[in-house]
């Protein structure tokens, strides 16, 4: 709000060169005469995109816009081939619609002869004169006689510098004179059109130099195009579209104006000698294979059928004879091995210095006596044209070079025939080399003279003494049979009839003067063309002024009124400078500015004005908001706008509803003749200038173009118009600041006013106080030089007041325009509590206060004041995880960025500890218990794990399992008995639910059965005990008999009994132990081991303890069962080693062991398949799929409805393998084969 804004903007940069026309094995093309002809893109470089940026500043009262664009322009280095070289100029050249002249005109050239005689030795050259820059369409020919000579295969022009050489190829020229004529151009050349788009031309000569910018750029690439006519230019401005626009050329080729300077077109002979003969565009044909052609040349330059070949197509030799001949009245006839091409004229021609006299003497008068006639046949056939074939309308569609050569039709009918029989039209001929309208008409009624009046063909035969005769000779035959006499005809055919050289001729009617008609001007429809490139004009005197600043965006501004006076006129480039000498363009306006003068003093509502363009009522709104802003000029400059425009006389209007004084200029009266200009985008402009400007001069030049946009008037064309600046808008003081407020921001209080309309305001004084009562002069000074836009710190809570004035450039400041506020703190607005999972989520939500809230500070604990701080954190959600159970309270702050803290608010909490588990039962499969039950039904938390125990109650069992949250669990018992299993919840925080008990009855496993029992001799080591009759008797101490007794002082045993010890083993020591090692030869499967003591307590009471390991190897390290388990299952073992310890108290307590046995037992393993008998006798060996140690004879079972025996054959043996089978027939009790299936078991 009220601050400029710049918007800018940027059409997209263009990359690459985009090509229009541009293409390889294309046909060069060769022109002569004048044509024209289209442009080949042969090289590009060097492309550039040249940016230009343009802004424009608008806006009124408090503020504006300031609008940027930038746009690019492009350039490129680029060569456009034209045609094969040498040709004259380039006098017009279309670029897209737009059209450039300027050129060698026809009356710039002069012809020169010089006769040359070819010597009869030696080199056979001649220098021509003068420079070989200004040399055109050279031309040899034998003197005295009508040939011409084939340039590239007679002759060759050579250049050497400055000069231009011929050169005689052929020596049968020896001797001989030859007349070489050729073309110069007079002083006064200027290629205007080429010079006005930067163009550069080459002419085509064989030789020539390569493009010198080239050369020094891109040597690499850098060619002389030899005998390649082309246009080059450095950095070619290629606009706005990055493409080269489609580039038409009107060439001057070879020959142009060799008929008079008035006559660009050519003599169509002198073209077909030199495509027919040149060697190296042409057909390459001797000049002794082509008649002169003469007669040809002065009839069609006589009777005016000239033309401007422009071969830009591939084309036959005789395809361009035969459109040559029947463009030109004339017909093709090879004859003596030459090719010579005679006209159809009859009527002498005059024209163009030249007369053309036709011979129309017959040669032979024929009659009967000189025909030959076929038996049965007439001596001559007539054949008549139909009058379907005899067309009386024909059309030519020719290059109007009038047109700037759009295609225009010409044409010729024969009204008289068509009101007899109706329209009948030939095809349109296509005769792009005609470009005049004259000509074209010509050739029209030539073929339609021939069409409608010769009509009539004849054949008869002669015989071989008039085999002279040949095409275009002519004869009068005279015939009874057809009531002929001297009836002259034309031959057009002569064949050999037979081996007798008779001949067969045919022959067409030879009306006198049908062949020829007069040239009379044609009236052509031209068309309308548009002339894109017409002057301009110049402007008018412009109107300079001040621009107010607001509109500005440096605070000053130059704008200029323009016009053009000229109906061309289409707008004008403004260019500025501060020197005179260097301008730089300043904007482009379309169209006129509308202004003028006063025309009556000014009041305060209305004045009269006399202005340029019209000026249209508005509405008052639109008004006051500076719609129709005007600038009215004097000793003191104002802006006003205007809401009645009322029209008194052409140019002239009454001006009422007037807004005096806008954009802050003074109310002052103006003087009749004052300047008067409506203000608005047709307006000119300086572009922003600095405020050191003031008091200097500044220069404009305004370099029109037409209505196209085109024809731009260069710098150098236009007068260039001064203006001081005064400054006189700028030395106003700013105004005061609008629109002041007070916002709060995450991190301060945001103080910002609108920006001033005036550009010279450089900044922004800031002032804040927080004391009751305080006034701008002693308030805190926050920034002197600021912006519109100012932060001030975070602050405590409370009131304040805070001021702004704006401050220009020359240091002045405005009334200063003050705001207050309040600083407020933050709040909790909700708080709510979730168990979610393991954890407590916290949601809440701050109300902020005047600033950001900077974190929430969580406690938990009956009030805030004394409860446990848990942290400050900056999200509105908090997972804290649960690690207790019952009731807690949790409180949450917001606390804002300076630390102001808040209200607390709290929820209450409760965690429920988990239920007992649900469904529990057992089932028992073979040794395993199978424990199944469901989670609990109550409970805050998820389960984390159930604990299994086994025991009487939760409290003494042991711990057999910890399964996770599964509510599975298998436990594998080792022997039978009824066991009880306890199971119980723990939530994720350690919680312990109530447990429930599940009984199983395990009985003992099937499938183990009993593979070896060992019975102790006590061959181990026995520690305080002693073997007596095959049994351990102890604790005792290690003592004979006799330190028995002395150690205790008796003499006899009655001593010992009467001390209280009646057995004689007695007193016991406090421990005893027994232990020995098993080594059962081999490892064995997962076994389980059984330990059984045969043991009694003869005296007082002695405990006793167990201990089993195992080992594989004898290296091993001993691998411990469960402490006092007497029936374990191991592992892969060999070794086992029992330890039995015996424990009481000293004295009268004896126990003594009998027996001590450990038995193996083993989970039998099962194999099975099924046997084929095919032999009998032998029966089949069945082998093991299993590895057994030892294994029950197999069971087997015979298949099919006889009831056969099978016989096993089973060698009881340690690791056995396998065994045989035989099938007996009880009846019988013989073997028989068969086959049947088998199980064995074993371990």
């Amino acid at each position: 709000m009220g601050g400029r804004t710049t918007i800018s903007s940027s059409e997209t940069r263009i990359e690459a060169l985009k090509l229009q026309s541009s293409a390889q094995g294309v046909t060069i093309p060769v022109v002569y005469g004048v044509n024209q002809i289209s442009g080949n893109l042969i090289w590009y470089g060097d492309f550039k995109a040249v940016p230009h940026t343009t802004s424009q500043s608008a806006g009124k009262g408090g503020g504006g816009v300031t609008s940027e664009s930038t746009t690019y322009t492009y350039s490129a280095s680029v060569m456009m081939g034209l045609c094969h070289g040498q040709v004259n100029g380039v006098p017009r050249i279309w670029r897209g619609k737009k059209l450039y002249n300027g050129g060698i005109r026809g009356d710039q050239f002069a012809s020169v002869r010089k006769v040359y005689d070819v010597p009869a030795t030696g080199p056979m050259l001649t220098t021509l004169d003068p420079a070989f820059a200004s040399i055109q369409a050279v031309y040899v020919k034998i003197f005295l006689l009508k040939s011409q000579l084939a340039n590239g295969v007679d002759y060759s022009i050579d250049t050497d510098g400055e000069l231009a050489t011929v050169k005689i190829l052929d020596d049968k020229y020896r001797s001989l004179a030859v007349t070489i004529d050729y073309l110069v151009v007079t002083s006064g050349t200027k290629q205007n059109a080429l010079e006005e788009l930067g163009l550069s031309f080459k002419t085509g000569a064989l030789g020539q130099a390569p493009w010198s910018y080239l050369q020094g750029a891109n040597p690499a690439q850098s060619l002389g195009y030899s005998g390649l006519a082309y246009v080059c230019a450095k950095d070619y401005d290629l606009g706005g579209s990055a493409q080269v626009e489609n580039h038409t050329f009107e060439i001057q080729g070879s020959l142009a104006y060799s008929l008079g300077s008035a006559v660009p077109d050519v003599d169509p002979s002198r073209a077909l000698l030199d495509l027919l003969g040149n060697g190296r565009y042409g057909a390459n044909i001797a000049s002794d294979r082509l008649d002169g052609m003469q007669d040809w040349s002065d009839y069609c330059v006589a009777a005016g059928l000239v033309m401007s070949p422009a071969l830009t197509e591939q084309i036959s030799a005789a395809e361009l004879v035969q459109l040559l001949g029947r463009l030109t009245n004339t017909a093709p006839v090879w004859s003596a091995g030459k090719l010579k091409m005679i006209p159809y004229g009859d009527s002498t021609e005059a024209g163009l210095g030249r007369t053309f006299t036709p011979n129309t003497t017959p040669v032979y008068d024929l009659t009967d006596d000189h025909f030959i006639p076929s038996p049965g046949e007439p001596p001559v056939k007539q054949e008549r044209k139909s009058p379907a074939d005899a067309k009386n309308h024909f059309r030519v569609q020719y290059r109007n070079r009038a047109n700037s050569y759009n295609v225009d039709v010409a044409e010729a009918k024969d009204q008289a025939d068509i009101d007899a029989h109706g329209l009948r039209s030939e095809a349109i001929l296509k005769a792009d080399w005609i470009t005049d309208g004259a000509v074209a008409r010509l050739v029209a009624q030539l073929m339609l003279q021939r069409s409608l009046y010769v009509r009539a063909t004849y054949t008869f035969k002669l015989p071989v003494n008039f085999s002279l005769l040949e095409p275009m000779d002519l004869v009068t035959i005279s015939d009874v049979g057809l009531g002929l006499d001297r009836h002259p005809v034309r031959i057009t055919a002569t064949d050999e009839e037979n081996d007798d050289g008779d001949l067969t001729i045919t022959a067409e009617d030879f009306p006198a003067g049908v062949a020829s008609a007069a040239m009379y001007p044609s009236e052509v429809n031209a068309g309308y063309l548009h002339d894109y490139n017409a002057a301009p004009g110049n402007v008018d005197a412009p109107v300079l002024f001040e621009a107010p600043v607001g509109l500005t965006q440096t605070g000053l501004e130059v704008y200029a009124a323009v016009k053009g006076s000229s109906a061309a006129w289409g707008g004008c480039n403004v260019w500025v400078s501060v020197d005179g000498l260097n301008y730089q363009k300043a904007s482009t306006l379309h169209g006129p500015a509308r202004y003028g003068r006063l025309a009556t003093f000014i009041s305060n509502d209305s004045v009269s004005v006399n202005t340029s363009g019209q000026l249209i009522s508005t509405s008052a709104a639109d008004a006051a908001a500076l719609g129709t802003l005007c600038y009215i000029g004097g000793v003191a400059p104002e802006y006003i706008a205007f809401q009645n425009a009322a029209l008194l006389a052409p140019g002239s209007y009454a001006l009422s509803g007037l807004v005096r004084g806008a954009h802050g200029t003074p109310r002052t009266g103006h003087q009749v003749g004052d300047a008067f200009v409506r203000v608005d985008s047709a307006i000119g402009k300086s572009g922003p200038l600095e405020l050191s400007f003031v008091g200097k001069t500044i220069h404009f030049k305004f370099t029109s173009f037409n209505i196209f946009g085109a024809a731009e008037q260069s710098l150098a064309e236009v007068q260039a118009y001064d203006y001081r600046v005064t400054g006189v808008m700028a030395a106003l003081p700013p105004s005061a600041p609008t629109d002041v407020s007070a916002s709060f921001e995450p991190f301060g209080v945001r103080l910002k006013c609108a920006k001033n309309s005036e550009p010279d305001v450089v900044g922004y004084e800031w002032r804040v106080s927080t004391a009751p009562g305080a006034i701008w002069e002693n308030a805190q000074v926050l920034e002197q030089q600021g912006g519109t836009s100012h932060l001030w710190a975070v602050q405590v809570a409370g009131s304040f007041v805070a001021w702004v004035a704006a401050v220009d450039a020359f240091g002045n400041r405005s009334t200063p325009t003050s705001v207050v506020g309040t600083v407020a703190a933050p709040t909790i607005s909700a708080l709510n509590a979730t168990i979610v999972g393991t954890d407590l989520q916290l949601d809440y939500a701050g109300v902020p206060g005047a600033f950001a809230i900077g974190g929430y500070e969580l406690r938990f604990g009956d009030s805030f004041a004394t409860a446990t701080v848990v942290g400050v954190f900056q999200i509105t959600r908090h997972l804290h995880r649960i690690n207790w159970g019952g009731a807690r309270r949790w409180w949450v702050a917001a606390v804002d960025v300076k630390g102001n803290r808040g209200n607390a608010a709290s929820v209450d909490t409760v965690v429920t500890v988990p239920g007992a588990i649900t469904g529990s039962r057992a089932e028992v499969v073979d040794n395993n218990a199978l424990l199944y039950w469901g989670a609990p039904t109550s409970g805050s938390l998820p389960i984390d794990r159930y604990e299994v125990r086994k025991g009487a109650n939760w409290a003494v069992g042991a711990v057999v399992g910890s399964n996770g949250n599964s509510t599975f669990t298998a436990i594998f018992e080792q022997q039978a008995g009824v066991f009880t299993y306890w199971v119980a919840a723990f939530d994720s925080a350690g919680n312990t639910g109530t447990p429930v008990g599940i009984a199983a009855t395990i009985n003992q496993p099937p499938d183990y059965v009993l593979r070896t029992q060992i019975r102790s001799t006590f061959s181990g080591t026995a520690t305080n005990l002693f073997l007596e009759d095959g049994a351990l008797l102890g604790p005792v101490a290690p003592e004979t008999w006799a330190q028995h007794f002395e150690s205790h002082g008796w003499a006899s045993p009655q001593a010992q009994i009467d001390a209280g010890f009646p057995l004689y083993a007695e007193p016991s020591t406090t421990t005893a132990s027994y232990e020995e090692t098993f080594d059962y030869g081999t490892a064995l499967p997962p076994t389980i081991v059984t330990v059984t003591l045969g043991a009694t307590v003869i005296a007082g009471q002695v405990e006793r303890s167990c201990q089993i390991y195992t080992k594989l190897n004898s290296a091993d390290a001993w691998t411990p069962a469960a402490a006092g388990a007497t029936n374990v299952l191991a592992g892969s073992f060999r070794y086992v080693r029992i330890v039995w310890t015996f424990s009481c108290s000293a004295g009268a307590n004896l126990i003594r062991i009998a027996s001590l046995d450990v038995k193996l037992s083993n989970k039998l393993k099962t194999d099975s398949g099924r046997f084929v008998i095919t032999n009998a006798s032998a029966g089949v060996a069945v082998p093991f799929a299993v590895d057994f140690i030892d294994a029950d004879t197999p069971l087997c079972q015979a298949n099919g409805t006889t009831a056969l025996l099978p016989i096993v054959d089973f060698l009881d043996v340690p690791k056995p393998s396998g065994f045989t089978v035989y099938l007996l027939n009880p009846q019988t009790g013989q073997k028989v084969t068969g086959s049947g299936s088998w199980t064995a078991r074993g371990y």
